[in-house]
């Protein structure tokens, strides 16, 4: 919602940014906008990272990816952008073209605008079409579309976004029962390109790269119903190797009124993210239009789930020139390789800059890691001797902008890596700002566990074919010392119980097979719990109190 102070300003001079295509991601209860040229969780005007879905309050104004890296001669070469301030672009919508077909009529009508929307449900009742049949008589358009092949005779590559390719031919063809190779229950696939214009808005020479992100989401009853999951796909289809690459994930993170923000990181947990300096999020804007989130704000965070975080640092608009808005490409490569934006190192203590109130002499790769450096991971094992946070240093709440990067290496011709990321959120509705970091970290142990360990599965709690039936069921004594007795009406094959937290943590879960069950979360800390009646198409959720 930061716009609402410049809507006077952008309907008089920006009237082309609203003619760009947008498209909504909302299967769990986060709702996001993503645009064609990789501008996510925002439509070019307006916040968009919507958490809780229905809401209408924004944990993230904007979203971009920056790449970079040296030719064999030193040169930069970089492709980054934040709002695509003064149509200043460094990515396009669509896969790079070896022959700059980017306006041929062809290209323009298969692969513009770059964005394919699937759903997990759709793609299984192909699946099972297509085993009944041994073909597909009609796919769904979002099947049908998938841009699986690309086109040499319009320089891109032969395959593009991936596919199960059910008789290996190479080819894809949804008739033959080939679909789209995703992850979660819905997914939004973006293809973009640096070298549509040669320099781009940072002005250096293209690095002739293509970027597939796959933006996916879980509907589920826990941690993951608030999550994002962000894959990110880098390949070199140029003709030079890049060395020393780099690629830095980029949020400038409003959390509901963005005039309050902190920022911070975990070395261990390779998270950057945003949190409220105080325990009240307003309300802001044009009489209060904005909505804040209230008593005891959420935090989110950005975390790398297969690579390490090597740096992660933050500036403002309101800062010191050295710790603004990069501007050039050489600001953005400083950022991204862990220094301010003129080249001056960053600086454990004060605000990270050398000379500042309370900084040191040692240098650091992560700013303001708070607590959450236990390994001297920012200093490279040097001891500073005290902890750094923003609320230790006594910093005035701001617009903070925050990044964390992770080195690539070398990327050669035809080479290609993929990261994957994930966005995260805490609160506790009884929990302050600064314990909703801990509760955001918490969530950040899960979902790395999850990718590391945990199948891709869509359990959706909406996806029956069938209505979704619930009972009459209580517990009791409720509230409860810790010792509680589910008892249900009637008695059927099939049901399970499951507790989980207020942050969607799964504390107990069993098979029902009498009439009352007795659970004993004793070990359990005082608060709300959910109690749910799952299985045989029932699904109904009682809150439960232990004191």
């Amino acid at each position: 919602m930061k716009s609402l102070l410049l809507l006077p300003i952008l309907s008089l001079f920006s009237v082309p940014l609203f003619s760009q295509v947008t498209e909504v991601l909302d299967k769990n209860n986060v709702s996001l906008v993503a645009t064609a040229d990789g501008q996510l969780f925002n439509d070019s005007v307006d916040a968009g990272y919507e958490i809780p879905k229905g809401s209408g309050i924004n944990a993230i104004y904007n979203h971009s990816f920056w790449f970079g890296g040296l030719d064999a001669n030193g040169q930069l070469r970089l492709a980054a952008e934040r709002y695509n301030e003064n149509g200043q672009d460094d990515l396009f919508p669509g896969p790079y073209s070896s022959n700059n077909s980017y306006d041929d009529p062809y290209y323009l009508d298969e692969y513009i605008p770059a964005m394919w929307k699937v759903k997990l449900a759709d793609i299984e009742a192909h699946i099972n079409e297509y085993s009944a049949n041994g073909t597909v008589s009609n796919p769904h358009p979002s099947i049908l579309n998938w841009p699986g092949n690309g086109d040499p005779a319009i320089g891109t590559a032969s395959t593009l976004a991936p596919f199960v390719d059910i008789n290996n031919d190479g080819l894809y063809d949804p008739y033959d029962g080939d679909y789209p190779e995703i992850k979660g229950c819905e997914a939004l696939y973006i293809m973009m390109n640096d070298s549509k214009d040669t320099t781009g808005g940072t002005g250096t020479p293209s690095m002739n790269i293509e970027v597939h992100v796959m933006l996916y989401q879980y509907a589920s009853t826990d941690f993951l119903n608030n999550t994002t999951f962000m894959d990110v796909r880098v390949i070199n289809r140029g003709t030079e190797d890049l060395y020393d690459a780099v690629m830095a994930s980029f949020a400038d993170a409003d959390l509901g009124n963005y005039a309050d923000d902190y920022y911070g990181c975990d070395p261990v947990r390779n998270v950057f993210y945003t949190y409220n300096q105080d325990n009240l999020d307003e309300d802001f804007g044009f009489g209060g239009q904005g909505q804040g989130y209230g008593q005891n704000p959420p935090a989110i965070g950005i975390m790398y789930l297969n690579m390490p975080m090597t740096h992660a640092g933050y500036f403002t608009l309101t800062s010191a020139s050295s710790q603004a808005d990069p501007s050039s490409a050489n600001q953005y490569w400083n950022y991204m390789n862990g220094k301010w934006r003129f080249g001056d190192d960053w600086v454990f203590g004060g605000t990270g800059f050398a000379g500042s109130t309370g900084a040191t002499t040692i240098p650091t790769d992560f700013i303001f890691p708070g607590a959450n450096d236990p390994m001297l991971i920012s200093t490279g094992g040097v001891d500073p001797g005290f902890e750094w946070s923003e609320e230790t240093n006594n910093n005035p709440g701001g617009d903070r902008r925050m990044f964390g990067t992770c080195d690539l290496g070398t990327l050669p011709a035809g080479g290609e890596v993929e990261i994957h990321q994930a966005v995260v959120y805490g609160r506790g509705k009884t929990q302050n700002n600064f314990q909703n970091v801990q509760v955001m970290l918490s969530v950040a142990d899960l979902v790395q566990s999850f990718h590391d360990f945990g199948a891709d599965v869509c359990n959706d709690p909406f996806a029956s074919l069938n209505p979704v039936e619930e009972i009459e069921f209580s517990v009791y004594p409720n509230p409860s010392e810790g010792i509680f007795t589910v008892k249900l009406p009637s008695l059927s094959t099939g049901l399970s119980v499951q507790v989980t937290d207020v942050y969607g943590k799964l504390i107990h879960h069993s098979a029902l097979n009498s009439l009352e069950t007795e659970i004993n979360l004793q070990d359990e800390s005082a608060g709300l719990y959910f109690v749910t009646i799952v299985g045989n198409e029932v699904q109904s959720t009682v809150k439960l109190l232990i004191e």
